[in-house]
């Protein structure tokens, strides 16, 4: 975006790929791109999320199949005017099916979980009514021809997993800070810190903005 303003050239829209177990990634890059323009003085540009997918090593699992219907909750909440899933069947010619490809359906065509996810979740696509709940799942619901339809998914990624993500997100920070501050190893492949502070075995005070979004990350564990 740097190099339009240099060029004095203004896109027609900014798209992108997200193959990211965590959900929030969509509404992070969204909020990147517009502080982004604002800052740039740009005006509102479409945002395009070309190819999405749940990260290879959990598709063809049950995770990926209520990662889809999260996804699309997720996305539906942000400024994003459009994406695609990547893709529509497995790239890989192998006859052994379910190998982790991208496809909704295998390469022998046959219909994967993630496929029905979808199919069910575009058959609600008529009349939209709001779902409140303090249940920690997730929901959508539709009437069609006066009849109320639920379609409801339990997307629990492992705990660690999920408290790291809300640290990233919500407080906006990198691994790499946290790796800088000693709280996880990337060179060493190691999170057992961080994790023990989840789970309560480490104390840290909440003298800065790391350390808050740390442990506030703490209190989403018992939700799942």
């Amino acid at each position: 975006m740097d190099s339009t303003v240099i060029w004095n050239k203004v896109p027609d829209f900014i798209t992108w790929h997200n193959f990211n177990i965590s959900y929030q990634e969509f509404a992070n890059g969204t909020n990147y791109i517009q502080q982004k323009l604002v800052a740039l003085s740009l005006p509102n540009i479409p945002l395009i999320v070309s190819e999405w997918n749940a990260p290879s090593q959990i598709r063809d699992t049950r995770l990926a199949t209520s990662y889809m219907l999260k996804a699309q909750i997720e996305l539906s909440k942000t400024a994003i005017s459009n994406n695609s899933i990547a893709a529509w069947q497995d790239f890989n010619p192998s006859t052994t099916e379910f190998h982790n490809d991208y496809g909704l359906l295998t390469y022998g065509t046959i219909h994967k979980p993630a496929y029905n996810s979808i199919l069910l979740s575009e058959k609600l696509m008529e009349r939209l009514v709001k779902l409140t709940g303090s249940a920690p799942y997730d929901g959508v619901s539709s009437v069609i021809n006066d009849t109320l339809f639920v379609l409801v998914s339990n997307y629990c990624p492992p705990p660690f997993i999920e408290a790291f993500n809300y640290t990233l997100y919500q407080g906006q920070f990198n691994a790499n800070q946290l790796d800088s501050a000693g709280y996880i190893d990337i060179v060493g492949n190691s999170v057992s810190h961080l994790d023990s502070i989840y789970k309560g075995l480490i104390t840290i005070p909440n003298s800065n903005a790391m350390q808050i979004a740390i442990n506030n990350s703490i209190g989403i564990l018992p939700a799942l």
